[in-house]
């Protein structure tokens, strides 16, 4: 054979072998893509499933606290609504007790008992600035006297916590003419109150504060202070 045949045939030898491994890498190519691909299509599945589960959970929780926070405050107006129906009651039922006993709570025993459960029954329902306001109505209306010669409606054992005196004072400054005697008062503030003709006596005093207050003619009988 000569050495030009030689070559030719070596020539066709390296074609068809490259044309073999043509084929065989064309099919594996095939081959691995077609297994790829159902993987591919798998995780692309699974990631989409996973954000939108995460999607929907943080909706939900966000629709929760949406909903808890739509129902407390209605429950913060219910109870607001309650507290203003039960306080206008109160002082309709008292103007009613006015009107029976010529406008005195104190002047025999029968309005002074009905007014007084009356009063410490509210007091327990109530919020001090709401309590504050029953206050005010009573010393206004000149049915908690802070002079011996008065008899004044009797609040004792009434507990009232948060009471801030500057609401009642004049101005926020004076206060005169007052008597809680033999009640709990805690956390209440007289800070620069100025108060004269007032009764203390027996009244049980928690953590208030008396900051630059002036007392004259002040009863504290058998008072106790606690801070």
């Amino acid at each position: 054979m000569t050495l030009h045949e030689n070559s030719t045939q070596t020539k066709r030898g390296f074609v068809q072998n490259r044309k073999i491994c043509g084929v065989t890498f064309v099919q594996a190519s095939k081959s691995i893509s077609s297994l790829l691909l159902p993987v591919m299509l798998g995780i692309f599945t699974v990631v989409i499933t996973v954000n939108q589960q995460n999607a929907t959970k943080q909706q939900r929780e966000e629709d929760q606290k949406a909903a808890e926070e739509n129902r407390r405050v209605e429950r913060d107006i219910a109870a607001e609504r309650y507290r203003d129906d039960i306080f206008d009651a109160y002082i309709k039922g008292i103007g009613q007790l006015f009107e029976k006993y010529n406008g005195s709570l104190i002047s025999n025993r029968v309005p002074m008992t009905l007014a007084r459960a009356k009063t410490l029954n509210i007091f327990r329902r109530l919020d001090p600035q709401r309590n504050i306001r029953i206050i005010r109505f009573l010393h206004e209306s000149e049915q908690l006297s802070g002079t011996i010669e008065q008899i004044s409606l009797d609040l004792s054992t009434a507990e009232l916590p948060g009471i801030d005196f500057r609401h009642l004072a004049i101005y926020r400054k004076q206060l005169d003419n007052i008597s809680l005697a033999s009640t709990f008062l805690s956390n209440a503030t007289f800070i620069n109150v100025g108060m004269k003709h007032v009764n203390f006596s027996r009244t049980r005093f928690n953590d208030s504060s008396w900051s630059s207050a002036q007392l004259e003619n002040a009863e504290f009988t058998f008072a106790e202070l606690h801070n």
